[in-house]
């Protein structure tokens, strides 16, 4: 369901914002490590506060279609009503901007802009408007809206960059373990190898690596240790469990 952001300008830091100041920041938005929801809230408070207009909303896609990620001064339903539907999707198929009137003089304009990353990442930018904007003043309105889409889709852009970074470097570390732990040829040393650069690898507080000697089950190396302490209740806890968990062949 989509995500009600604050309206109170001080909270969202958005308030009278210009329109290169807005898509300053937003751009620096995607240059750090914000989480979509982050982003998307400030995507709709700073267009609100830029531009002067009733509320903001954003519509991701869910399945064919698309459903409320975030609004601000707004209050949509989770799913697009029939009206808003068939023109969220006369927006997409056009790939343009679209101004929509009411039907009555009353009524807010509400201004559409698509953006598309691949089959499964688009969506639509909202604004409502006032109906008293010059023809001048829509345009630009509409000009800048677009650019906040295009700010999205950059967003996407390099989140998308950042996880095949992250993929690589885990590659890498992975490469990196196969080569230490095929280093030495003592067994007591690989087994550390495998606990200490494991560890790093599997990103866990502790690692311990444990043999099967005949039916018993022995640590043989724990990560940031030099020696398995024999004495601990915690190793002999744990070799009692191994020795339960190869029994019954399951991860637990």
């Amino acid at each position: 369901m989509g995500e009600q952001s604050r309206s109170d300008p001080d909270a969202t830091g958005s308030s009278a914002l210009e329109p290169d100041g807005a898509i300053e920041r937003l751009v620096a938005l995607t240059e750090e490590d914000t989480s979509e929801a982050d982003f998307y809230r400030t995507v709709v408070t700073d267009l609100v506060a830029t531009t002067a207009g009733f509320g903001a909303a954003l519509w991701l896609a869910d399945g064919p279609g698309l459903q409320l990620a975030v609004q601000h001064q707004l209050s949509h339903s989770a799913q697009p009503s029939e009206t808003q539907a068939v023109r969220l999707d006369e927006v997409l198929t056009g790939g343009q901007c679209r101004t929509f009137r009411g039907r009555s003089d009353s009524d807010a304009l509400e201004i559409l802009c698509p953006w598309r990353f691949d089959e499964r990442e688009f969506g639509v930018l909202e604004l409502r408007q006032h109906t008293d904007l010059s023809e001048p003043a829509l345009a630009g309105q509409e000009r800048f809206v677009s650019v906040v889409a295009d700010v999205i889709l950059a967003y996407h852009g390099a989140r998308r960059l950042a996880a095949a970074a992250r993929r690589e470097e885990q590659w890498l570390q992975i490469d990196r373990f196969a080569q230490a732990v095929h280093r030495p040829v003592d067994l007591e040393a690989t087994a550390y190898e495998v606990a200490n650069e494991g560890r790093r690898l599997v990103d866990c507080d502790r690692l311990t690596v444990l043999l099967r000697r005949r039916s018993q089950w022995r640590a043989m190396a724990v990560s940031g240790t030099d020696c398995v302490n024999r004495r601990s209740s915690v190793i002999t806890h744990l070799e009692m469990l191994a020795r339960l968990v190869a029994a019954h062949r399951s991860a637990v």
